[in-house]
C-alpha cells in the first residue's frame, strides 16, 4: 500500500525518514513539510521524505493565473476541490486521489548538490520510475522542467 495506514507512520530508511501520511489536505501537507523544513534547516531535523495523495486539489504556480482553472467557483464547491497560490515556479498543477505525492525534505548543502542539479535527479528519477512500469517517459524538455510522455507533463 503506497500510502499507508490512515495515521502517519514514519520508516527509517537508510539516511531518510519516510513519513507516510495518507491522505492529507494540501495545506496541513505543506504546514507539516514547512515545519520538517525548519527543523532541518537548523540541523534539528534528519532528511525526510513526505509520502502522501490529496483530495482534488489545484495549485497555482508563480506564472498562474485564476483563469487557467477552467472550473468555475460553484463547480469546484460542488466537486470539493481547493485551490492554492503557491511558491514555486510553474503553472497549474492537479493533486488528487490515487496519485502518489512525495515531497522530499532534504539539506542540499549536506548532500553537496545545487538546485538544478536536485531538480534534474528528480526528473530522472520519474522518468526511471516511469519507464520501469512501461511508459515510455523522458526529460530534459528546453524550457520546462519535470518528466513528459510525448508533449504531456506527468510530473
Amino acid at each position: 500500500i503506497i500510502f499507508g495506514p490512515s495515521q502517519p507512520t514514519c520508516e527509517r530508511m537508510g539516511r531518510i525518514s519516510v513519513w507516510r501520511m495518507g491522505v492529507v489536505a494540501y495545506q496541513d501537507a505543506m504546514l507539516a513539510m514547512e515545519k520538517m523544513a525548519i527543523l532541518r534547516a537548523a540541523d534539528d531535523e534528519e532528511d525526510a521524505l513526505l509520502v502522501c495523495a490529496h483530495p482534488p486539489t489545484f495549485t497555482l504556480g508563480k506564472r498562474a493565473r485564476r483563469e487557467h482553472v477552467k472550473l468555475s467557483e460553484e463547480e469546484l464547491a460542488a466537486h470539493g476541490i481547493g485551490v492554492f497560490q503557491v511558491p514555486r515556479g510553474g503553472q497549474v498543477t492537479y493533486h488528487g486521489p490515487g496519485q502518489a505525492v512525495l515531497y522530499p525534505v532534504v539539506s542540499l548543502r549536506a548532500l553537496q548538490v545545487g538546485a538544478r542539479r536536485w531538480i534534474e535527479g528528480l526528473e530522472d528519477t520519474m522518468v526511471e520510475t516511469s519507464r520501469a512500469f512501461g511508459v515510455n517517459a523522458h526529460g530534459r524538455v528546453p524550457g520546462a522542467s519535470g518528466a513528459w510522455v510525448g508533449n504531456r507533463k506527468i510530473g
